[in-house]
Parts: C-alpha cells; structure tokens; sequence
C-alpha cells in the first residue's frame, strides 16, 4: 500500500499581476494561505523548473519500470500551468511526458541489448464532453470504449525513435479542443490523457508481463464569472466541472477515513473522468498528482480549493500491485466463492437424499461436466499460447524495429562522423596550400631581399675599392 503523492507548483507572475496577500512558501516544505498549513510532498515555487519537476516523477518512472502501474496528473485551475506543466513549450524545454516517454524508450532500447524481450507503445485519449476519442486514429475522432475501467479499440504505436513519439504526440494534439478565455488564452477544453504500455517477456515463466503509465493533463476548473465563457464554450465549461466535480467527490469518499460517514461505495461511474482513472484514484497505480495553483490575488479562492483537494489526495492509499498479483488475488476469491457455491450445493444434495437430480441425471450431468471440463480446459490453452504467441510476436516486431532505429542512429552519427572528418580534411588541405603559398612567398622575398642586400653591398665594396685605388694613385703622384 502506498499514499499518492502530492506536489504543488504555483505559476510566476505575469506583468500587471498583483500577488495573492498571505501565500508564503515555507523553506520549500510547506504552503501558508490564510493562516492555514498545507504540507505536500513536494513544492515548486514559481522559480522552479521543468528539470525539479521531473525529478519528482523518478520514483513513478522506477515503478513503470519494475512493472506496477503508475500514474502522474496534473490538476488546477484554469491558466496556471497544467498543460506547460506536462507538455513544455514547443520547440523550447520538454514537459513530463516528452522526458516520461525518452526515459521509457531508453529503458526499452537498453532491455534489448541485454537480449531482454519487450515493447513500448504510446495511446492517447480526449475526454470532452463526457466522450472519449482516440486521438492517434485518422481523424482523431474515433470513440474509444472502456471495459472494466480501461480504454478499449485504440491506436497503439509501438516506439522505436523518440522522433515518432513527438510526431504522434504533435499529430494526437491538433485534435485536442481549445478555446480563447478571459483567464486563458488557450483555454483546454478536454481532459488528454497519454498512455504508455511497457511489455516485457518473463524469461523464468515465459509469459508477459504488462505495465501501464497513465500521464494526465486535465482541463482546468473555471468560473464562468470570470471567464466570461457564453454559447459552446459555457457547455464545454460545465462539462469540464461536472466531471472534475466527479473526481473531488471520489477523492473525499476515499480519503474519509470515518467508518461512520464514509460512503458505501465510491463513485467512480460519475464520470468517465474518474471511471478511466479508477486503478489511479484508490486502485493498483502509484500516483502523483501535480496541483498547479496560482499566486495572483483574484484566484485565491481557486487556489484555496486546489490546496484543499490536494492534500485529500494525498491521504488516499493505492495497492500497487504487480499484474501476478493482481491475478492471484482475483484467483483466490474466485477459489473462496467457488468453494462457498460447492458448499450451498452440498448442502441441498444432503436435503435431497443424497442426489439434488436421480441418479441417472446425476451420472450423465457428470459426465458433460468432465467432458465440458476438458474441453474448457483445452481451449482455454489454446486461447493462452495464441495470446502469448501474439505478445510474443509484437514484441519481436517491436525488438527489430528498436534495433534498426538504434542500427540507424549509429550509421548517421558514423555519416556525421565521415562529414565532419572530411571536412576537416578538407580544410586542413586548404590551410597547408596556404601555409606553403606563405611560405614561399616568405622564401622568394627573402632571396629578393638577400640578392638586393648582396647587390647594395657589392657596389658599397666596388665604391670603396675605387676610393682607394683613386687615393693610390694621389699618393704616387
């Protein structure tokens, strides 16, 4: 068992804002608002960076890697920062999913060249107005069911370059639906939610294995008040806080710990919202939720609300448990219930003398029971190496793609390699024919000056011999 995490990361100051009274940031380990504590398990004041923010995520990231589920949202009004939180700025600093995906993805490439078998593939699902789309399929439109809480009939990309990934998340995104506000500019108008499956081969039982990593960025609360939304924005609007309505309501049934007062039953199908995020919300995921808040002075009753459901959360405990045992604990109720039905049958058998049918139906009812038994079980042998034939399959398929992309890297950075040492090369001839033009320019001016010296001195020695053959002749006469 394991509580979700809970960070809190508060926006900077845009110009002409005017900061909320009474906010503080203590030491960088709790929050003052209005006199009240608030202790997460992280806190990014406005100076933080995206790189602090990642490293909070590390431990989701390990459990993604030694197969739990994990799960990292991030929640808040309206314009502070949820999006930027979990995508970054185009063509700038890269968000939670962009880094969460080349962590996986690096993991994945490293499992293969220690000739581990696995895979990694990337979903991604709109919630608007209570629907969910698949946003990697062709128009970015196509419904998407849920089965026992998870999404069914979707796109799922296997990854082998990171390139693809950003392209698929690029591509998944122009279907995403926005909106101008009074509070934001680019306001989202659907809760996006990208997931990463990571498959991987036992090799002591030969089966696969399956983890899931949900990363969540979730529309912003807003009041029409102040956003001034009308028409389809306004519905937009009251959908999005209907289903973030859902999502308080279940974090405040599962972090009541009043016998009492708790409810019956936590109300998950309130919404898809929360039916989607049912392993991540008191389920088998490790969680961290990122609550985003603002620190300009109009939003302090968001923000009060934000801290309030945040530190909820935090009191939820999560069981995060690895599929085996997740299938085991299932196995061993459905032994106890089968037991429990043998025991009402054995029961009547006694009350009707022995036999709950006559003798002759009991014989040949056994008989079909065997014979059914053994065909159940044959199929469901079938029905289990086909499966683990087909994960088998994808996986290989996804180890020789990884493999010619690593394969591909290496023979562009070796092209990079020859390019760059040609070019060298080259510019290492260029210098050399011009030292030597130097250098004989350098040789011939030296000649010429020498020969000009030797010339200079040569009639200087020819003056001064005539001098004194002229002085020779004075002295004679």
């Amino acid at each position: 068992m394991s509580n979700i995490k809970v960070a809190i990361r508060c926006r900077p100051l845009f110009e002409n804002e005017r900061p909320a009274v009474g906010l503080e940031f203590y030491q960088g380990r709790r929050i003052l608002l209005d006199n009240k504590t608030y202790d997460p398990d992280h806190i990014f004041p406005p100076t933080a960076t995206q790189d602090e923010v990642f490293a909070a995520c590390q431990p989701i990231l390990q459990s993604v890697k030694d197969g739990l589920h994990g799960t990292v949202m991030v929640y808040g009004q309206t314009g502070t920062g949820k999006t930027h939180t979990m995508l970054g700025v185009p063509g700038g600093t890269d968000g939670i999913a962009h880094r969460m995906i080349a962590a996986m993805l690096e993991h994945v490439q490293q499992r293969t060249l220690e000739e581990s078998k696995c895979a990694l593939t990337l979903s991604m699902i709109e919630i608007y107005n209570e629907k969910l789309t698949d946003m990697l399929s062709e128009n970015g439109d196509a419904e998407v069911t849920l089965v026992g809480g998870f999404p069914k009939a979707m796109v799922k990309l296997t990854l082998s370059r990171l390139s693809d990934a950003n392209e698929a998340i690029q591509r998944g995104l122009s279907w995403r639906h926005t909106a101008m506000t009074l509070m934001n500019e680019r306001s989202s108008r659907s809760h996006v939610v990208f997931i990463l499956d990571l498959e991987e081969q036992n090799a002591y039982t030969d089966t696969v294995e399956l983890a899931h990593l949900f990363m969540v960025d979730l529309a912003g609360s807003e009041s029409l008040k102040k956003s001034q939304a009308n028409g389809v924005a306004a519905n937009e609007a009251g959908k999005i806080n209907k289903s973030l309505l859902a999502l308080k309501s279940v974090f405040l049934a599962l972090a009541n710990s009043n016998e009492a007062t708790r409810p019956n039953h936590v109300p998950y199908r309130d919404s898809k919202l929360t039916e989607l995020l049912r392993d991540s919300i008191g389920g088998s995921a490790r969680t961290l939720m990122i609550a985003c808040i603002s620190a300009v002075g109009r939003d302090i009753e968001e923000t009060k609300s934000t801290l309030m459901y945040a530190v909820k959360a935090r009191s939820i405990r999560n069981a995060a448990n690895t599929e085996r045992e997740k299938l085991l604990v299932r196995l061993r109720s459905f032994e106890l219930e089968n037991q429990r039905l043998r025991n009402r049958l054995q029961e009547r058998v006694v009350e009707r003398g022995g036999y709950y049918v006559n003798r002759e139906e009991h014989e040949r009812i056994q008989q079909l029971e065997e014979e059914h038994q053994a065909l159940k079980v044959d199929l469901e042998d079938l029905l289990r190496e086909r499966q683990q034939n087909d994960a088998l399959q994808h996986i290989n398929i996804s180890q020789t793609a990884i493999l010619q992309a690593m394969i591909e890297e290496k023979e562009d950075e070796l092209c990079r390699f020859k390019q760059t040492y040609h070019e060298a090369l080259t510019q290492f001839d260029a210098q050399l024919c011009s030292l030597q033009r130097v250098v004989q320019e350098a040789v011939s001016g030296a000649y010429e000056a020498a020969q000009r010296s030797a010339e200079v001195v040569a009639g200087r020695l020819e003056e001064w011999r005539v001098h004194a053959l002229c002085e020779e002749n004075e002295d004679g006469a």
